[in-house]
């Protein structure tokens, strides 16, 4: 087999290019239609106008998402890089795939230039947007397929090696399949193309969290003054029985928003380890009676969260008093406290933010890269050809609009009684008493609060039409959107009704 240069490109059809093709398709099946328009010579310029036409106020192309029943395809091809340059034998090609990569943002987000970030993989988890040093960008995806770093010629002293120099799992990046076109349409367009599904939604989400750590710093403005520095400071309505305040009381909003505070945001009343490092924090302060009498700050703040917040009191608690004043807080004591608070914050919000998604961010910017294993002699492994990388683009939204068609729901017709007679419930819903008694209630309790929760302990199951629930909450959405006009001004861009010829 006589070697010789192989180079991916772009299958434009009119202008050669090293980039992929990108091209944007709305059409159902559109996969067996490209494959049509490049098997037809007379209609291979269609392809041509497949090329996606949106873009960003600043000239950066816009791709669309299967949502806006939009599809991306990338087009490539591999050619002989000699003389006349002749399309690649299929036969020689062992895989082929894209990888999508992303520019990274600064601290102030602006795009930083000349450098790219992969998806990354390390074994069974996602690290998620990593930066790629030089020669990475131009690596196997696999770390299967990459030739080993370490070449001792015996593989337990190439593992502790790895060990003695620090090297980490090998790490994998996520790719996209390109297919070889069927030999027909290869026949007919004199090329060996491949095609793929360019992705741009993604379910998977990194392991590693997705906003950057809380400090110390990030509280300033933010902690409620009792857990800062100073004092002693005072209690409203001291000595009087908790159970006994009206939480929304005008003298006791301050302490209701330090409850809120510990409970909602810090999770200081939690289960986790840096919940119970801040419960255990602030019940090394004492909060001082009247009398005297000295309680720990954290024993109450719990109880008169149960009591004021979650209005929820158990008589074995006992009658809790309101204490005189909080003790003083001294500057060492504030940043212990601060401390605690930095470290229930970012587990709390580790809780609700986890981890980024691959495609999060409106204003990123991605490009993607093709390349093709190319088969070597007998006994030699396949050799890697990347394409160039393609036409930075970004992401649209899933509430952007790309003209198609809205999708069309018929809803029942109010005045048809015949038709709704025949609409049976579909849905059936199983309640507690206690939910099914609260739901039986008076509107206007269930405004004020006092509806009654209680019941028998008998379970009920409720069956409703899913078509009527469709009509209810449109009429209602159509009422709200009527009240929101008058501040927002929407109801010309966000309803267009258009009237139908009668069916004939």
């Amino acid at each position: 087999m006589v070697e010789h240069p192989v180079k991916l490109r772009g299958a434009s059809f009119a202008v050669t290019s090293g980039s992929p093709t990108i091209l944007q398709r709305t059409d159902q099946d559109f996969l067996p239609a490209i494959l049509e328009e490049l098997k037809r010579d007379t209609r291979r310029e269609n392809i041509l106008k497949s090329l996606p036409p949106t873009r960003e106020t600043n000239s950066v192309l816009k791709l669309f998402q299967p949502v806006h029943r939009t599809f991306n395809v990338a087009l490539v091809e591999a050619i002989c890089d000699t003389f006349g340059q002749p399309r690649l034998d299929l036969a020689r090609i062992d895989s082929a795939g894209l990888v999508v990569r992303r520019q990274p943002m600064d601290s102030k987000g602006n795009l930083i230039a000349n450098q790219w970030e992969g998806w990354i993989q390390s074994g069974k988890k996602f690290q998620g947007w990593v930066r790629l040093r030089g020669h990475e960008l131009d690596r196997d995806p696999d770390p299967a397929r990459r030739p080993p770093e370490l070449k001792s010629g015996h593989p337990e002293i190439n593992r502790r090696l790895a060990v003695l120099n620090g090297f980490s799992e090998p790490t994998s990046e996520s790719v996209a399949r390109l297919f070889p076109a069927p030999p027909d349409v290869c026949q007919a367009a004199k090329r060996t193309l491949f095609f793929g599904l360019i992705p741009v939604v993604s379910s998977e989400i990194s392991e590693a969290p997705s906003f950057p750590a809380f400090a110390v710093d990030d509280l300033v403005g933010h902690l409620h003054h009792f857990l800062l520095s100073g004092g002693p400071r005072p209690f409203p309505k001291p000595g009087s029985r908790l159970e006994a305040l009206d939480p929304a009381n005008d003298d006791l909003k301050d302490l209701v928003t330090l409850l809120r505070q510990l409970a909602i945001e810090f999770d200081a009343f939690g289960a986790g380890d840096a919940a119970r490092a801040l419960f255990r924090g602030l019940n090394e302060m004492e909060l001082i009676h009247e009398d005297g009498v000295r309680v720990r700050a954290g024993d109450f703040l719990n109880i008169a969260t149960k009591v004021l917040v979650e209005r929820e009191f158990s008589p074995a608690e006992g009658a809790t008093r309101m204490p005189h004043h909080w003790q003083l807080i001294t500057p060492a004591r504030a940043n212990t406290l601060a401390q605690l608070v930095v470290g229930a914050m970012q587990a709390r919000l580790a809780q609700v933010a986890a981890g980024q998604g691959r495609f999060d961010g409106v204003n990123r910017r991605y490009h993607i890269r093709a390349f093709i294993r190319v088969k070597g002699h007998a006994n030699c492994p396949p050799h890697l050809v990347w394409s160039e990388p393609s036409e930075p683009f970004t992401i649209a939204p899933w509430f952007d609009n790309n003209g198609a068609p809205p999708a069309q729901i018929t809803l029942p017709d109010v005045n048809d009684r015949n038709l709704l007679r025949k609409l049976k419930p579909n849905v059936a819903f199983v309640m507690p008493d206690g939910l099914f008694n609260l739901m039986q209630g008076k509107p206007d309790d269930l405004m004020k609060g006092s509806g009654n929760a209680s019941g028998i302990g008998i379970q009920w199951i409720c069956s409703f039409s899913i078509p009527i629930i469709t009509l209810c909450a449109f009429i209602v959405l159509n009422i709200f959107l009527q009240l929101f006009d008058l501040i927002f001004r929407w109801l010309l861009y966000i309803k267009i009704c258009l009237p139908l010829p009668k069916p004939k």
